[in-house]
């Protein structure tokens, strides 16, 4: 696109953007998201695809090392017509359309260039989806992977009563389902290697995500198997888990787990009803394990998410305002790994605050994503904490 034009005007480009580093398997935008800016991959991949009616996902084009991506958006600025996730961890150039306008006035000859590059990906477009109605073969990718947020180890104070939710179902075996297969890892109670039901990742395959994180899948929901129940003490803990127990809080928890008298196999494939056990179990076990509020905020939130999948809605708000109040003490009294970290607890803190009914706090909220000094390095985040502030002050308008 930018090929024989002025070094002058490279410069101003450059001065105007900015570069992010994204890693793999993020959603950078998706189809009928408000779009502003446009990419141009530095370094990686990205794939650029569309949800089909029949819930495949139609790989539009897969995007390599000095690409541009998400153009027509410098035009017209009107949401999106596909969906962009990473394909590998990658670094992106990243354009503004207040930023370009200014700049396209200048040199005609780019504007030329960018209509032909829309004009050719909408005939590549059009092709693709001809093909897919005549029935014949089309690149379709079945395993973007989803985006979730990063969640560590739980600690919480819901008390674990097995009779509340209990399931009828019978339990299933090990390696009964095609979706999952067994693992091994190393319980940090017992310190004995136990057995664990894990998902195999090219049938992770996410339809959609509320503004909470909460995800909808179309074959398999790899939330169920995120607790691991030890098959030889029956502790929980999570894929994650690397809190450290000493002597002492080993003995509590094990003369209180031995009062827990388990009627569930957690292991094979889960039904939801299985996995809400094993959620309320590991709450269980991480509070006595006096886990960190970070660690027991996301697995409230994991928990309510499946009371919403149930239509439980008591049930729901409880995880949610348990949740809310976790991240709340973290983000007071806790230290982050990283940036990104950071970020996604104060929108979640946002995001639980509009579901509480305190739109006043969660415009601040969003508003500290918005003004944070290492916003340039997390566009998606900063963009979805914008859409939702606005969302907010024109519903306050209204």
């Amino acid at each position: 696109m930018f090929k024989g034009v002025h070094e002058d005007f490279l410069h101003q480009i450059t001065v105007a953007g900015g570069i992010s580093q994204i890693k793999k398997n993020t959603v950078i935008f998706e189809d009928g998201q408000s779009g502003d800016e446009a990419f141009v991959i530095i370094h990686g991949q990205v794939n650029i695809y569309k949800n089909m009616v029949n819930g495949q996902q139609l790989v539009l084009k897969k995007a390599l090392s000095g690409e541009v991506f998400g153009e027509m958006a410098l035009l017209d600025g009107l949401p999106r017509s596909a969906s962009a996730v990473t394909a590998e961890d990658s670094i992106l150039f990243i354009i503004k359309r207040r930023d370009f306008i200014p700049l396209l006035l200048r040199a005609p000859s780019v504007a030329v260039k960018l209509l032909e590059s829309i004009s050719v990906k909408l005939r590549q477009t059009n092709d693709l989806l001809i093909a897919k109605e005549a029935g014949k073969n089309y690149e379709a990718e079945k395993t973007v992977k989803a985006s979730e947020p990063h969640l560590p180890d739980p600690s919480g104070a819901i008390e674990y009563q097995k009779q509340e939710t209990t399931d009828k179902t019978p339990p299933v075996n090990k390696n009964f389902s095609e979706h999952t297969y067994t693992a091994k890892k190393v319980c940090p109670l017992c310190r004995q290697e136990t057995e664990y039901t894990a998902v195999k990742s090219r049938y992770v395959q996410l339809e959609k995500t509320d503004g909470d994180m909460c995800g909808y899948y179309r074959l398999i929901n790899p939330s169920y198997y995120y607790v691991i129940v030890c098959t030889h003490c029956g502790y929980a803990f999570t894929l994650d888990d690397n809190l450290k127990l000493d002597s002492e809080k080993t003995e509590i928890i094990k003369n209180k787990l031995n009062n827990i008298k388990l009627n569930q196999d957690f292991s094979g494939t889960r039904s939801i009803n299985q996995a809400i056990n094993a959620y309320r179990l590991a709450i269980a076990c991480q509070t006595m394990a006096e886990n960190k509020s970070s660690v027991i905020g996301y697995l409230f939130l994991r928990l309510g998410c499946l009371y919403r999948h149930k239509n439980m809605q008591k049930e729901e708000s409880y995880c949610l305002t348990r949740a809310l109040e976790y991240f709340d003490h973290a983000y007071k009294n806790e230290g982050f790994k990283s940036i990104k970290e950071e970020l996604n607890i104060i929108y979640l803190i946002g995001e639980l605050n509009i579901r509480a009914g305190d739109a006043s706090k969660a415009i601040n909220w969003f508003g500290m994503i918005i003004n944070h000094p290492s916003k340039q390095e997390y566009p998606y985040i900063v963009k979805k904490a914008k859409d939702r502030w606005q969302e907010i002050r024109l519903e306050n308008k209204k």
